[in-house]
């Protein structure tokens, strides 16, 4: 995958993540991943052309990357959270995050989950700090593990 892309990719996500507003947060940042997914499609695929006229979603995306082993386990559930949770923004007029949502999400980084508990944080903070992390690991997977990127 080209460098620049990555790059651009965690610039816009950075700034996805900082704004205060978790609607566009969570809609601007699949909207990155989603691009990420497609260009891992198009150089990870042996013949992506044979794929040109197949609309695939998000989910399906996520899943024939997962099948071809360019993505782990972890980064298909990070990936299916953040399209399951663009998909309650987006289909829920008014959609706000919940304890719920912030479990979910929490379950797949356990480690920064449990300080936040602790910490008693607000559900904005867990959030926040809990997709960020998510994303970084995303972002990790799709330098293929050759940079430990974080967001924070």
């Amino acid at each position: 995958m080209e460098v620049n892309l990555l790059q651009q990719a965690e610039a816009d996500l950075r700034e996805a993540i900082n704004g205060a507003d978790p609607l566009s947060g969570v809609v601007r940042a699949h909207l990155v991943l989603e691009q990420l997914l497609n260009e891992q499609l198009e150089t990870g695929l042996p013949e992506p052309r044979a794929l040109s006229r197949v609309q695939l979603s998000f989910f399906h995306k996520a899943h024939v990357l997962r099948s071809l082993n360019l993505l782990t386990s972890n980064g298909l559930n990070i990936l299916l959270e953040v399209n399951s949770l663009r998909n309650r923004f987006a289909h829920k007029l008014g959609y706000e995050i919940t304890g719920e949502d912030i479990d979910k999400l929490g379950h797949l980084c356990p480690d920064l989950y449990e300080q936040l508990q602790d910490a008693n944080a607000d559900l904005i903070t867990k959030f926040s700090q809990i997709f960020s992390r998510l994303l970084g690991k995303v972002i990790g997977e799709f330098h293929g593990g050759r940079i430990n990127f974080r967001f924070q």
